[in-house]
């Protein structure tokens, strides 16, 4: 349960046990260099991996899945996959029941910040996950609205996708576990990267 920006009470609701990644995928991490596909463009080997699309996330998902199968390191039945919005949520409330507006926010320097935090930086929950907020938005499973103004230029709803949490680009305001937004599937930023859940398949 918690009051999101509107000071209203939600509450969430998660009927399966799931991992999430204590951290984003970074750029060269040893132990997943052998399933990502690194971008051309990254800010240095221990900052998240940015510029990469929904899709690429989920084919690396999908990818890490079958490294893991063979080589034995995963319970039959379970996937690396993206988390929905629920999933991680929850995870950024692992402290306690609490209001959003209690949680520590990311420093801004003169209003803005140049780049995202290194994730060997401090700043995780009690739950020992770093960055739930404020450093890159990051991708989830579900489907979103398209915003209003892209609705023109691409009606198919299916390729949007929600990016929650807030980036270094984002106002201090945004950087909150309950900001989501709506992007295109296809496209890749600088502000957004992604982390991995691992979970029993879902029928």
């Amino acid at each position: 349960t918690y009051t999101n920006s509107y000071g209203q009470i939600k509450t969430i609701s998660i009927d399966h046990g799931f991992w999430i990644d204590s951290n984003e995928v970074i750029g060269q991490a040893r132990s997943q260099r052998d399933y990502w596909r690194a971008p051309k463009r990254q800010t240095s080997r221990h900052s998240p991996l940015v510029y990469i699309s929904w899709q690429s996330a989920n084919q690396n998902c999908e990818l890490a899945t079958k490294n893991a199968i063979v080589k034995g390191h995963l319970p039959k039945g379970y996937n690396y996959r993206l988390p929905t919005t629920n999933e991680w949520i929850y995870a950024s409330l692992y402290d306690k029941r609490r209001s959003l507006d209690s949680f520590e926010q990311p420093i801004f320097q003169n209003g803005f910040r140049t780049r995202p935090s290194s994730v060997t930086n401090e700043g995780s929950n009690k739950g020992r996950l770093l960055h739930m907020e404020g450093n890159v938005w990051e991708w989830c499973l579900e489907n979103v609205p398209a915003p209003l103004d892209s609705l023109a230029e691409a009606p198919n709803q299916s390729e949007y996708k929600a990016a929650i949490g807030g980036g270094w680009t984002s106002p201090q305001e945004l950087c909150r576990p309950d900001s989501i937004i709506s992007l295109n599937e296809y496209d890749a930023f600088k502000f957004v990267g992604y982390r991995m859940v691992l979970s029993k398949k879902q029928e």
